[in-house]
């Protein structure tokens, strides 16, 4: 083989690297990019997201809060001891003791 031969195979070979080298560069710099852009709007959706669903749950927990208090000062539990009491005096003359003791005893006969 030629002088002449051997540098027009080394030039095909050295085009055929850079040829390689050149698509691997671009498909890895391509798959760069399109990742960043994915996790940019993964992060802007996810903040977005959370926001909403916050601000939705705690208008749902305010509403349910209310309910439930609502619920609790419009009628009496049957179950609570001091509920039952008909006046304040009868509930003054027990000790803390006394009202536990009810109160557990209540529970487990309801």
């Amino acid at each position: 083989m030629s002088d002449s031969e051997e540098i027009v195979l080394s030039q095909k070979t050295w085009i055929k690297s850079m040829e390689a080298i050149e698509k691997d560069g671009f498909r890895e710099g391509f798959e760069a990019g399109r990742d960043k852009n994915f996790q940019i709007g993964f992060d802007i959706g996810f903040k977005n997201g959370f926001e909403l669903c916050h601000d939705r749950a705690l208008q749902a927990t305010k509403k349910l809060m209310s309910e439930k208090l609502t619920a609790m000062y419009e009628s009496p539990n049957e179950n609570c001891v001091i509920c039952s009491m008909e006046n304040e005096d009868e509930m003054m003359q027990l000790s803390l003791e006394d009202i536990i003791e009810k109160q557990k005893l209540s529970i487990v006969q309801s």
